[in-house]
């Protein structure tokens, strides 16, 4: 009961920076504003510190490092600055920050990858009474150090014109790990456009590819659940690494609420990025009207991937509890359940499952004309009240 009191606490004091200016100016911004959160994760992380900096000092480690990076610049060269203003404000080198934004390509590489992921649950259902149900709720799971330090950004992004005048203006609320790149965890945008990423664990990596952290950020420009799948699908240098995204968007003049589950493998040689869609359409089915992602490819048997136990256990257990219609609250019940004693659902480090869930939350829902992105306090004490970080008319 103490470590749940504890971790409890840390999300209370969860902070928000609301911030607007070019991209280089909102990572000043970010680096400033979270400068201690930054050098204590950069100080303090095992996989930073223990293999991506001493690969990084190799001579392959520093090729590979430089073809990312000449990858990102390539395509992406607004968050190549916005890196290096939360570099420059935060006093962490570049260097640093940027082996973070790689570090699953890298650790994969290595052979290190760690079993960190989350789960989601999908809602898009209208029970017996007519009521709908459209929820996207995220268990986030992690490591302690990013439980105590994590941070949401509130941004509002105009782009320089004199660099960039071909870029649309981003606004989003995302829930962010330290020196990262907003968009990885759990955002919405100004567009009702909402998603959550789940990592996956392929064995083979691209090289000289888009890092996930800088593609899951691109999505922020998107305004649409179609806008959100040509980013995926038109990378020109294609993914590096493996994740899912869970999208749902409410559609304009229209209580159509779509949805959608996109895995994304890397992309190999010349060949087309490869990604699989399953769409999640609003329907008083119940079996048509829930999905569930966790850190495993589900509909793309053609990816070889490393087994994580975790994943398959807490994938059984929700196939088991989301038998029966459910509403909202009881999404939330299921997310919460710790009844495996070994790899629960609502993850709490024990090994050796060394991963915790940290925040439940962002879950999105729509209702009338509102969309609603809410933090859950961790451990699911009803005397806490939830957070809403964002709540945009749409």
């Amino acid at each position: 009961m103490a470590e749940q009191t504890t971790r409890a606490s840390h999300t209370q004091s969860l902070p928000v920076l609301y911030v607007r200016g070019t991209h280089y100016q909102v990572g000043v911004e970010m680096g400033r504003t979270f400068k201690n959160n930054i050098q204590v994760y950069c100080s303090e992380s095992s996989a930073l510190n223990e293999a991506l900096l001493p690969y990084y000092y190799t001579d392959e480690g520093k090729t590979v490092y430089n073809e990312y990076h000449e990858a990102m610049r390539q395509v992406y060269p607004q968050y190549e600055d916005e890196l290096r203003g939360i570099s420059q404000s935060s006093g962490v080198e570049f260097h640093k920050i940027f082996l973070l934004h790689i570090s699953s390509e890298l650790l994969g590489l290595l052979g290190k990858q760690a079993t960190a992921g989350c789960t989601d649950i999908m809602l898009n259902y209208i029970d017996y009474q007519g009521t709908q149900h459209s929820v996207i709720a995220h268990n986030e799971d992690g490591d302690r150090l990013t439980e105590r330090l994590a941070y949401v950004v509130h941004a509002h992004i105009k782009p320089d014109p004199d660099l960039y005048p071909h870029l649309p203006t981003e606004r989003f609320v995302s829930y962010t790990y330290p020196g990262r790149l907003p968009g990885n965890c759990m955002t919405v945008n100004h567009h009702g456009l909402m998603w959550s990423i789940n990592i996956l664990f392929p064995k083979n990596i691209g090289r000289r590819r888009t890092g996930i952290y800088t593609l899951t950020r691109a999505l922020a420009s998107a305004k649409s659940l179609e806008g959100a799948q040509a980013i995926i699908a038109d990378d020109p240098l294609g993914c590096g690494y493996g994740f899912s995204v869970n999208l749902s968007q409410k559609q304009k003049n229209s209580s159509e609420i779509l949805m959608m589950n996109i895995e994304v493998a890397p992309r190999a040689h010349a060949t087309p990025q490869p990604y699989h869609i399953k769409r999640l359409p609003t329907s008083s089915d119940w079996e048509s009207g829930v999905a569930f992602h966790f850190n495993m490819y589900e509909r793309m048997p053609e990816v070889e991937q490393h087994t994580d136990q975790s994943s398959v256990q807490r994938k059984r257990t929700l196939l088991d509890l989301a038998r029966l219609p459910a509403d909202f609250n009881k999404v939330l019940d299921i997310l919460g359940n710790q009844d495996h004693p070994v790899y629960p659902v609502y993850r709490n480090g024990t090994p050796p499952d060394t991963f915790a869930t940290f925040a439940t939350g962002p879950t999105v829902s729509f209702v009338r004309y509102f969309c609603t992105l809410s933090h859950f306090p961790v451990g699911f004490d009803e005397t806490l009240p939830a957070k809403n970080m964002a709540i945009w008319r749409i």
